[in-house]
């Protein structure tokens, strides 16, 4: 594990950082505690209905980017995320390969770690379930973490990695021990060590840490447990401090630590070290709280006394798989003590006590656990997406896209994709990436069609303007050179003339060479135009304009008028930046465009956004015009609004403008292709591990483009964002004037911020297949008008045939969140004769509006 530096960066108890999860802190972490770990499993938790639901994946180092990028994207949904603290064994194998799967516990135990590689200390504070810890909480763990690690200093101990948990604090202390009993019994008694001595009323160990198996917050990843509140915030886990050198606790130290006067074993034969009277009568499991056990497992059972002594606990569903119903699965007690667990299904073969232990120690519930304490309150009615994070976007924006949010008080959604649209706007077709290593017939250029969702007065106007500033001092600078241009050309041209007609007059020598060619004024932006001047404008100016509109409803609504198809043709054929182009006018020749780019961008309402989904899903309008704007956003506009009135940071403005000059400069019109000039685009390929990277992205993409799952405009939408990743990349590199080819760096902001995208492209087309909470939204107020009784089944639901709970994905949506959100509750009713049981949901008692 490579420790060769110091890293001290923030205080655990610190809140100021946005609790949105950082694809950098991930890698660091990775680097920094797992460098030489061939493999992980990421586990995923999500809490419904006070429920936990599992998705696991092994990965192997070579997926790593998707792993992140995987871990990026659910954290910022609402999961938690977790990995192994400890080696996986190489023999430990499972379906789920570099890919997430649902899964009851997790596909990685204890008897699947290969060693132990950490003696790690969770200090967590004392608070009700599901909330997340105080300031005054966490400080009160900090402050009995530094006690603790004095204390094991002076015994000899070696300086921990520190982390802060978001909720908590850990001591990694690097140990270098098999996966035994003895090792186990080893790192639990010394666990139970500290515990008696350390643990108060108000901060605890976690013994459970002691399992093999445990799994452990991944650094970077944002703890969200519960509401995130000014009192209880939301907070990013990482790692703070490193030692220079990585030491191992000597086996003596732990020993010490461990010793007489820590809890003995009640399962399986004591460890030399702890051979003792205490420890012995131990071993019959007096010491085994199992009453706590099984009321921490929370599945109802039948006791039942063998006659030879033995207790058998029959439980009435597998803790492993709720399909196997009652008396399938046991839990027993023998006379002299020793528990254990069996399930008599063979699909659970393997799964012991000691897997039993680690599922329930672990707190991966299975979906067996008690319901809410009540209902809560509908979240608002749109799918909810993530906070834009500054480490997602080039160095060279995002310090002016902070600034100007703070200052213009909006979304610095808003300011980032318009950046973004018009840097790929001076780019267009003039400098472009290759995606494939090999394959150079596929072509990628970062003009991308971008727009802003929001409603009246969120300032999408005034950030669209900040964000062009730089654009129209271009065009500034071009039509004064285009003025002196053409002052020069005239005279020249009236020398021509007047040489040309004493020419035809004489005919004597040879006729002047022809006239000089007329200078064509640079154009970057336009607004208002048809496309048949937009296609001159595009003759003169082949590497792209911004076809740039405040509501691009009315732009849009007006290409899907009979008529303008042959517009509609010319828009959509300008996307990406590869095809060509031609008009035929009668009397005034041709115009031939055998390349052009065109890019679009501009704001929408909510509501005339959702009408146009609606209706962008019609015949002949559904062409992929919609899927075509990937840079999509439809930012919260909450919080309280702030006077802010001061001058720009003039260093982030200015290094912003000059970032756009130096982008303008290096994909002049005169491009350069091995060294020789041409009119073809100059294009690079992604560096060796940043092709790794997106390749991996890219099969996983594919993966869920071709799954099914998706409707056909989501499908249409994730497919384009084959295009979208190496676009982002190349962006990314030229902004931060990065030479050579894609580094990995910028190939894994471009996944991060992609998926950050999927969200909002989630959000949009929701509005329209009740993939958000509108649904929901609907049937509860139907709940509390009384229109439907308790205990209804979905057949009874459908046969209402209400509004916005027609579609059957909209009405099972609407289900599934209030189950989630405690107003309904799940009942399997099964039949006397057996088959397959009815679900019906209960209304639950306390529903108001209040909730809504």
């Amino acid at each position: 594990m490579p420790r060769e530096f110091v890293m001290i960066e923030h205080e655990y108890g610190e809140a100021s950082l946005a609790a949105v999860p950082e694809a950098q802190e991930i890698r660091r972490a990775i680097d920094l505690l797992w460098g030489n770990r061939s493999r992980f499993e990421l586990r995923l938790l999500h809490k419904r209905q006070g429920r936990t639901f599992v998705d696991a994946g092994l990965f192997d180092r070579a997926h790593l980017g998707e792993m992140i990028a995987l871990a990026l994207e659910r954290n910022a949904g609402g999961r938690a995320v977790y990995v192994n603290l400890n080696p996986i064994r190489n023999d430990h194998n499972h379906a789920a390969v570099n890919q997430l799967e649902r899964s009851p516990t997790g596909l990685v135990g204890n008897s699947s770690i290969e060693k132990r590689e950490f003696f790690p200390i969770d200090l967590d504070p004392a608070r009700p379930a599901d909330t997340s810890a105080t300031d005054a909480q966490l400080r009160e763990a900090e402050e009995l973490g530094k006690t603790i690690k004095a204390y094991l200093s002076a015994r000899g101990w070696p300086d921990p990695i520190e982390c802060a948990s978001g909720n908590g604090v850990h001591l990694l202390y690097s140990i270098d021990l098999p996966n035994d009993d003895e090792s186990r019994r080893l790192v639990e008694a010394g666990l139970h060590s500290l515990d008696v001595k350390f643990s108060t009323g108000s901060v605890k160990i976690d013994k459970s840490m002691g399992n093999a198996g445990r799994i452990i917050k991944l650094y970077g990843t944002v703890a969200n447990k519960g509401a995130d509140t000014p009192a209880t915030p939301h907070r990013r886990a990482r790692v703070l401090r490193v030692p220079e050198q990585s030491r191992v606790v000597p086996s003596e130290a732990l020993m010490q630590l461990a010793g007489p006067s820590s809890r003995p074993w009640p399962l399986g034969p004591m460890p030399t070290w702890l051979q003792n009277g205490e420890a012995r009568s131990m071993a019959a499991g007096a010491g085994f709280d199992l009453d706590a056990f099984m009321a921490k497992l929370g599945i109802p059972f039948t006791l039942e006394r063998k006659t030879d002594g033995n207790e058998w606990l029959h439980l009435d569903r597998c803790p492993f798989d709720p399909a196997h119903g009652p008396k399938k699965s046991a839990v027993y007690r023998g006379q002299e003590g020793r528990l254990g667990f069996k399930c008599f299904h063979d699909s659970c073969t393997g799964r012991d006590w000691h897997a039993l232990r680690d599922l329930v120690e672990n707190q991966s519930a299975p979906p067996t656990a008690s319901p809410p304490a009540g209902p809560q309150k509908l979240p608002p009615a749109l799918k909810p997406v993530p906070h834009l994070s500054a480490d997602l976007l080039p160095r060279a924006i995002a310090p002016a896209v902070v600034d100007a949010a703070e200052r213009l008080q909006c979304p610095a959604d808003y300011l980032a994709v318009s950046m973004l649209t018009a840097a790929g706007a001076i780019v267009g077709n003039r400098l472009g990436i290759w995606p494939m290593a090999k394959d150079e017939t596929w072509t990628v250029f970062p003009a991308l069609w971008g727009a802003i969702v929001g409603d009246p007065g969120t300032k999408k106007t005034p950030a669209m303007q900040v964000a062009h500033v730089p654009l129209r001092h271009l065009e500034e600078r071009a039509r004064e050179k285009f003025g002196l241009e053409y002052k020069l050309y005239k005279a020249e041209k009236a020398q021509y003339d007047k040489a040309f007609e004493a020419w035809k007059k004489d005919k004597a020598g040879e006729a002047p060479v022809g006239p000089p060619p007329e200078p064509k004024l640079q154009r970057i932006v336009v607004h208002d135009t048809t496309y048949q001047a937009l296609g001159q404008i595009l003759a003169d100016n082949p590497r792209g304009v911004l076809a740039l509109a405040d509501e691009l409803s009315g732009l849009l609504r007006g290409l899907d008028a009979p008529g303008q198809e042959a517009a509609r043709g010319f828009f959509l054929t300008g996307w990406g930046g590869n095809s060509g182009y031609s008009f035929d006018r009668i009397g005034r020749g041709a115009i031939v465009l055998p390349r052009y780019s065109l890019t679009m961008f501009g704001g929408f309402q909510p509501e005339l956004m959702k009408s146009y989904v609606r209706e962008a899903q019609r015949g002949e309008k559904s062409d992929g015009l919609l899927q075509r704007f990937q840079l999509l956003v439809w930012p919260d506009c909450t919080g309280e609004f702030q006077l802010v009135d001061r001058s720009p940071d003039a260093q982030a403005m200015g290094n912003y403008h000059r970032a756009m000059d130096d982008l303008h400069r290096a994909t002049g019109n005169t491009m350069h292709v091995n060294g020789e000039a041409g009119d073809q685009p100059t294009m690079v390929h992604f560096a060796g591990d940043a092709q790794q990277t997106f390749n991996v992205w890219y099969l996983a993409n594919e993966k869920l483009v071709k799954s099914g799952r998706l409707d056909s405009s989501r499908q249409s939408h994730f497919a384009k964002y084959r295009s979208l990743v190496p676009a982002l990349a190349l962006l990314f590199h030229l902004l931060d004037c990065q030479p050579g080819k894609v580094c990995r760096c910028c190939t894994e902001r471009a996944i991060g911020f992609a998926s950050y995208l999927k969200a909002h492209a989630h959000r949009v087309y929701g509005s329209m297949y009740g993939h958000d909470y509108g649904a929901a939204r609907v049937l509860a107020e139907k709940l509390l008008n009384g229109a439907i009784a308790t205990g209804f089944s979905r057949r009874t639901l459908k046969q209402k045939c209400w509004s916005g709970l027609g579609r059957d994905e909209q009405m099972q949506a609407a289900l599934d969140a209030l189950v989630e959100l405690g107003w309904l509750i799940e009942h399997d009713d099964r039949k006397p004769g057996g088959g397959r049981p009815t679900t019906r949901y209960l209304i639950a008692a306390g529903i108001s509006a209040d909730l809504l």
